[in-house]
């Protein structure tokens, strides 16, 4: 599944948060819940565990997540336009979510379990050390500066069962 399925909001969310599906504004989102949910009605019958990943991001080329998109921008162009320097997400590195597919396999631990960062990363942080690792200065576009995106996830409930620790 997916980290999507929380709306955006400040608190922090988990497993055992009840989820309003009138508060998911996009489809993507709606249609990872219901998932969830049939798979619910069948958890007497078999084992089901359901990951929900964070922002995934890597070192991809082309498209991914804000962090491909903006290091992508910046080597580019000397601008970047972006909602809010203050939208943030625990993001997660492909390797973290690869060994969390791993050990949740080997281990079949059955439930919802949050797979994601360990800590808020916002835009504003990801440009300064994409310029500074591009060695290239950008200027920055806020379209929504008052309208920041925050979505917080624990993952402590997959560190307790998987042993996993992200590495950001």
């Amino acid at each position: 599944s997916t980290e999507w399925v929380y709306p955006n909001q400040k608190k922090l969310f988990n497993e055992n948060t009840n989820i309003n599906i009138d508060l998911l504004d996009n489809n993507y989102a709606i249609s990872k819940l219901i998932g969830e949910r049939i798979l619910s009605n069948y958890t007497n019958k078999i084992k089901i565990s359901i990951l929900r990943f964070g922002i995934i991001y890597s070192n991809r080329k082309a498209g991914g997540s804000a962090v491909e998109t903006l290091i992508n921008t910046i080597k580019k162009s000397s601008q970047v336009k972006i909602g809010s320097k203050h939208t943030s997400r625990r993001y997660i590195h492909i390797d973290d979510v690869i060994e969390s597919l791993i050990i949740s396999y080997k281990k079949q631990i059955i439930g919802k379990f949050n797979i994601s960062g360990n800590k808020d990363i916002n835009l504003q942080k990801i440009l300064k050390l994409a310029e500074k690792y591009l060695n290239k200065k950008v200027r920055i576009v806020e379209k929504t500066k008052t309208k920041p995106s925050k979505r917080k996830v624990s993952n402590l409930k997959a560190k307790k069962n998987y042993g996993l620790v992200s590495k950001n």
